[in-house]
This record gives structure tokens, C-alpha cells and sequence, in this order.
């Protein structure tokens, strides 16, 4: 079964690193998606598709790499 998320993140952090901790993340758990910062607030709009259990290491991994990067908000 597959699942979908939209993620909406809120962070201090350098725009390269987010990509790449996005990237390294989504190819090791083989998941699709995009992400796009909105606004000038660092605000990041993420859609992430894959297996159920992909997904949810997904938003798990993205909390366990926090502390690489100050963490305002996450819906």
C-alpha cells in the first residue's frame, strides 16, 4: 500500500543542506516528491509518496535531523 504526505516545514538552515538531507532521505527509503520553499520565511512545502512504512521513516528521520538545523514549526 502506498501513502502520500504533505509536509510543512519551518527552519533556520542553510537552502543546500535541507536539499541534500531531503534527497539522501527519500532515495534510501525509495520514495518520490518535491519540495519547494514558499515565502521568505524558510517556510519549505514537502510532498512525499511511497510505501507506508517509507513514509513515515521519512517524517521520522526529518525530526531525528532537527538539531542539524533550528526546527520552528512542522505540520
Amino acid at each position: 500500500m502506498n501513502k502520500c504526505l504533505k509536509i510543512m516545514l519551518t527552519a533556520e538552515f542553510a537552502q543546500g543542506s535541507l536539499a541534500n538531507i531531503l534527497a539522501k532521505h527519500a532515495q534510501k527509503l525509495q520514495l518520490e516528491g518535491v519540495a519547494q520553499i514558499v515565502g521568505p520565511d524558510n517556510k519549505v512545502s514537502i510532498i512525499v509518496c511511497g510505501s507506508v512504512d517509507g513514509v513515515d521513516e521519512f517524517l521520522d528521520l526529518l525530526h531525528k535531523d532537527t538539531p542539524k538545523w533550528k526546527l520552528i514549526d512542522i505540520e
